[in-house]
């Protein structure tokens, strides 16, 4: 864990000397990874927002752990996670999860409270359908965006969108009969956002 943070200690600096983070009170606090179990619905927003933000320190810990590992079994997971982590399948996820919880976030918040006011429950549901809406009908393109800047930044190579796409599963390793496109745009944004 000590890793990580001088890891990302080292991240947030050269964002600040770059002019990507602001100082300020509230600020650039300390980010952290929570476990599944640990966290409630409405914490999974900053969990899959830290991840992002904490990507390459994750990256550097693994890298480190691979090289430093007291035994194959260790070198192993550690280059697993590697691999499955520097993917487009996990930017692209990573980033849509992201947008869908930070839109059902205010609702989840209100959900949690002991004292439940169903007027501003109803308002709150109605509100993230909108933005849902919106989300699916106009900012596929701004997603893409996002996850290609990320993915540029990591070296994490970006698919082409026109050639078929061949699911990274070890045991559906077939060619299936639509696109990249296809599948990132039909089979996973619209699927989860609907």
């Amino acid at each position: 864990m000590d890793d990580l943070r001088d890891s990302q200690k080292a991240a947030i600096q050269d964002a600040l000397d770059m002019g990507e983070l602001t100082t300020g009170r509230g600020l650039n606090q300390q980010l952290g990874l929570s476990r599944a179990c640990d966290t409630r619905w409405g914490s999974h927003y900053k969990s899959f927002n830290n991840f992002i933000l904490m990507f390459g320190s994750i990256v550097e810990v693994l890298e480190s752990l691979a090289l430093d590992a007291r035994s194959m079994d260790e070198k192993a997971k550690a280059m697993g996670h590697l691999e499955s982590y520097q993917t487009f399948e996990v930017a692209f996820m990573l980033h849509l999860m992201r947008d869908v919880l930070a839109i059902t976030n205010e609702l989840n918040k209100c959900l949690q409270r002991k004292e439940q006011d169903v007027a501003n429950v109803m308002l709150l549901v109605e509100v993230a359908k909108k933005r849902l809406q919106v989300l699916r009908d106009d900012e596929w393109n701004s997603l893409i965006a996002k996850v290609s800047i990320f993915c540029t930044k990591h070296e994490i190579l970006i698919p082409n969108f026109e050639e078929p796409y061949v699911s990274s599963l070890r045991s559906q390793r077939r060619l299936a009969h639509y696109t990249v496109l296809h599948h990132y745009r039909v089979e996973v944004f619209c699927n989860i956002i609907d």
